[in-house]
């Protein structure tokens, strides 16, 4: 019997430590890639149609499957801003010193890290909603409380939420907002 250390399921790689090293350096490949192509054709393509082509080839590649990604290592999340900023950077014809927040203001776009808490956000609003799939809605219970605020008897819906799931993927400050809001 042959064992393998790693597992491809629907595009994303998966290792015996979860550690996604395989997935991103894959992803990176593939946006380089078409990011060369991109740029071979740059001279050619007004930069809003650049922006529109790095939207639908590139950053597809990088977004694909990201709420897998937050409970990625940093140093693989890094690999990925900097991939993202390397091809921004190159595809829209800007030196290596332009800042990258600039970069993101020209596409309109924000940091791959904070798209990836803004659907998870999504994902948990959804859940709360019966909005998303039940075998996710299967992860966030929600408990209806009689709570009297200033003599309203108003029904609160709590999230029971494994808050150390959640200390490990977002910062302090999104436990902070996730943790008042709920």
């Amino acid at each position: 019997m042959v064992t393998n250390d790693t597992l491809k399921i629907l595009g994303v790689t998966l290792d015996c430590k979860l550690n996604f090293a395989a997935y991103v350096k894959e992803q990176a490949k593939k946006t380089y890639a078409k990011a060369t192509a991109l740029r071979r054709i740059g001279r050619f393509i007004p930069s809003d149609i650049m922006t529109r082509l790095y939207k639908a080839f590139i950053l597809s590649h990088l977004e694909y499957c990201c709420l897998l990604l937050l409970g990625a290592s940093r140093c693989q999340l890094k690999k990925l801003e900097d991939t993202n900023y390397y091809i921004l950077w190159s595809i829209l014809g800007y030196g290596k010193n332009t800042p990258y927040d600039y970069l993101l203001e020209i596409v309109k776009i924000k940091m791959l890290e904070q798209r990836r808490k803004f659907q998870a956000l999504v994902l948990v609003y959804r859940c709360m909603n019966n909005q998303a799939s039940p075998y996710i809605q299967d992860f966030l219970n929600t408990k209806i409380c009689n709570y009297n605020l200033r003599g309203s008897d108003t029904l609160l819906m709590l999230l029971n939420i494994n808050l150390k799931w959640i200390v490990f993927i977002f910062s302090s400050k999104d436990v902070e907002f996730i943790t008042s809001i709920c």
